[in-house]
């Protein structure tokens, strides 16, 4: 291990925050997961592994957890990690994040009987309480001091104070993110497998500096201003490909999807967002924004990558038919009458700007006429969330562990999905005991899909990310594991 190794990465965003029990976007989940730990993690099977919790059972019905913490755990500001700041962080992410109202819902956390216990009680048994409470992907299970807590209410905490490997040293807007080593951690047991094991890192310090220009990103790389860069644009790839000291590692990522306003305008008419979903040419959308090497069109929800547990036949008959005569007949169904809709997208990411572009002309092929809003990513965050502004976005979804967590089916996410068929549609998915009966419910949760048309999905996309020699290997689950690095002899 190398004393006092410092490791610089390029990240094209600023993130709005970093409370993992708010925020939907991935880049500061990636960040946080370092800063924050949970009752429980997976390892690269996906099974779930003690992290914060020693160990656990469960009911024989399956609707009780008891989960024993572990001792000796401190938080970053030197208290000791109590039941109440379990309770009340589990209560918080159940409350406020998409996860924890999917899985948990209308259960309740209190302490245990038991010493240092924790106990859920959950309604009806079902497969995603551990699966969910695991997760290290975004809006994840952090457990944070109750007093941080009481002080944000519903709103973005803004001290970030968690267990984990590293904590925050400094945060200057609109330039870096300082984390650095925290000394009095407690690691977790086991070697490094996927999310679980000990999560010491080999550097002292890790920044995230915020760069918008992705050329600016590529230069850096190449000459050792940055040991990291977690977005390599199409158009950047021949900079960095075949170059002596970098490594370009493809993992999957994001899906590309064009999400209707279905609260006002034209998409509130199923017939409008149809002749979307037929009319778009998804080849040409992806190619505009990802290297050919790195993208897949996948007919259903999941990933292609996924597909050894979630797949289905349905709807793979009528993927991209490219139908531009079928869509105008569609439109003119509708109450379109040819005014300017919005195409909001943010310009940081350009697996979304550019696709946004193409979507203008292929718009204007079936008739409508649209002008493009793009933004940087804390602007755009903010926009997306005001039904007046836009009519479609173009949005990249990152990596969901399961279905019912696909943003599409949640009613807050922006979109707006208010179809009265989807809870109970979605409450006997979740109610299923074992992940291999759920994935016998997803031709359902397809068909619905692609019938009330909540978006369209274009395709999968692979994110690049590129390292320097200071870097010998960098794993990837649900993202970067950024503790897991290891450095270069």
């Amino acid at each position: 291990m190398a004393e006092g190794a410092e490791i610089i990465v390029a990240v094209p965003a600023q993130p709005e925050s970093l409370d993992t029990h708010v925020t939907t976007s991935a880049e500061p989940n990636q960040i946080s997961r370092i800063i924050f730990e949970g009752l429980i993690t997976q390892n690269a099977k996906m099974e779930p592994m003690p992290a914060l919790a020693e160990s656990w059972e469960v009911s024989e019905d399956g609707k009780t957890y008891t989960f024993k913490l572990r001792d000796g755990v401190v938080f970053h500001d030197g208290t000791p990690l109590e039941v109440e700041d379990v309770v009340a962080s589990m209560e918080r992410w159940t409350r406020l994040s998409a996860p924890g109202r999917a899985s948990v819902g209308k259960g309740t956390w209190r302490a245990g009987e038991e010493p240092n216990t924790v106990v859920l009680e959950v309604p009806n048994a079902s497969f995603t309480v551990l699966y969910t409470l695991s997760s290290g992907a975004q809006q994840n299970a952090a457990i944070m001091p109750r007093e941080i807590l009481e002080e944000a209410g519903d709103l973005p905490v803004r001290t970030y104070v968690g267990t984990g490997p590293l904590k925050l040293d400094s945060w200057v807007p609109d330039q870096s993110i300082t984390l650095v080593k925290n000394d009095d951690y407690t690691a977790f047991e086991g070697p490094k497998d996927g999310l679980s094991g000990d999560r010491t890192t080999e550097y002292d310090t890790i920044t995230f500096n915020f760069v918008s220009d992705q050329s600016t990103r590529s230069y850096g790389l190449l000459t050792g201003i940055y040991d990291i860069n977690t977005d390599v644009p199409a158009d950047s790839l021949a900079d960095l490909r075949d170059k002596e000291g970098i490594t370009l590692k493809p993992y999957p990522w994001t899906s590309l999807n064009i999400i209707f306003n279905k609260t006002v305008g034209l998409f509130t008419d199923i017939k409008a967002r149809r002749a979307i979903h037929i009319g778009v040419d998804r080849e040409e959308l992806m190619l505009a924004g990802v290297d050919p090497e790195f993208f897949h069109l996948t007919h259903h929800q999941m990933f292609a990558s996924q597909e050894a547990i979630w797949n289905t036949e349905v709807g793979k008959a009528d993927f991209n038919p490219v139908d531009i005569e079928g869509a105008r007949e569609l439109l003119a169904e509708t109450d379109y009458d040819g005014s300017e809709l919005v195409v909001l997208t943010s310009s940081d990411y350009s697996d979304m700007y550019y696709p946004a572009i193409v979507l203008q002309q292929q718009l204007l092929g079936m008739g409508i006429k649209s002008r493009i809003d793009a933004y940087d990513w804390p602007t755009f965050a903010e926009k997306r969330q005001m039904p007046s502004e836009w009519q479609i976005i173009v949005l990249s979804n990152t990596y969901k562990i399961e279905p019912s967590l696909l943003t599409h089916y949640n009613p807050k996410f922006p979109g707006w999905t208010n179809d009265p068929a989807l809870p109970e549609l979605l409450a006997e998915y979740r109610a299923t005991p074992t992940i291999e009966a759920a994935s016998a419910k997803y031709d359902e949760l397809q068909e619905w899909y692609i019938t009330y048309l909540p978006s369209t999905k274009v395709g999968d996309i692979d994110s690049v990310l590129a390292y320097g020699p200071k870097i010998a290997d960098l794993p990837m689950m649900e993202g970067t594991v950024y503790w897991a690095i290891e450095l270069a002899d």
